[in-house]
């Protein structure tokens, strides 16, 4: 063995190479051998301490709880498609209040619409009352009747504007809504048939503004039911024409 190192012949000196993530075994010289490792502790001097596989818990997995945390956090915020999906849904809320004028649908009222206790406050050009506390029944029931002077109704609803947060972002974290207060404008045709039989005696149609204020049941949400209701609905009188009568 010292002969091989006076004459320079090769001696078996086994050192590793990261090569494409696998370990390669190389023969070298001895003169390489040495230069080869004074290279690796130079080298070694420039790592990274995330790279040095000296380092018994790599920095990188030790956030790893705070991390944890913040998802969990993001999970309660009030994220884009919960704030997307509440605004729909409150809209089909309302909308869904004028198919059920026009169709007589007390039900779709009570158990869609409406909380089982509602605050309304009409103008009295339009229904000539005051302000007041009615169960959503009482109130589906008296609606029923209130159109019996016509053929036909339509009644539509549009220019919402629902007043959510903006959902949380990098800077700000924000809380899901329990209620919203909700604008728009609405409009009314009442219709009677002639001879023919077809609606066309227009009998009178008129336009208003509604504010509604509508709560979030957890309850309907868990059964997966649109859970947003109308707990308070404010109509102003903006315009009317008689038509014929």
């Amino acid at each position: 063995g010292h002969s091989q190192l006076k004459t320079g012949h090769p001696v078996r000196s086994a050192i590793h190479k990261q090569l494409n993530g696998r370990l390669v075994l190389r023969w070298v010289t001895t003169w390489e051998s040495l230069l080869l490792y004074v290279l690796y502790l130079f080298l070694l001097q420039l790592t990274p301490p995330c790279c040095n596989r000296d380092v018994q818990v790599l920095p990188s997995l030790r956030p790893v709880a705070t991390t944890r945390r913040e998802h969990a956090n993001m999970a309660t915020a009030y994220d884009i498609q919960t704030y997307l999906l509440d605004k729909s849904n409150i809209k089909d809320t309302v909308t869904r209040m004028m198919y059920a004028f026009d169709n007589k649908d007390s039900s779709l009222l009570i158990d869609q619409v409406y909380t089982p206790e509602i605050h309304l406050d009409y103008d009295t050009l339009l229904l000539g009352g005051k302000p007041e506390i009615i169960s959503s029944k009482a109130w589906a029931d008296r609606l029923e009747h209130m159109h019996d002077a016509y053929d036909t109704t339509q009644h539509t609803v549009h220019n919402f504007l629902i007043e959510l947060p903006q959902p949380s972002s990098a800077n700000k974290e924000v809380a899901r809504p329990d209620t919203c207060v909700v604008y728009a404008h609405a409009d009314g045709w009442f219709y009677n048939r002639n001879a023919e039989g077809r609606p066309r005696n227009m009998c009178r149609r008129n336009g208003g503004k509604y504010r509604l204020e509508v709560v979030r049941l957890k309850e309907k949400e868990e059964q997966g039911e649109n859970p947003w209701r109308i707990s308070k609905q404010r109509v102003e009188l903006s315009w009317q024409d008689m038509g014929s009568q």
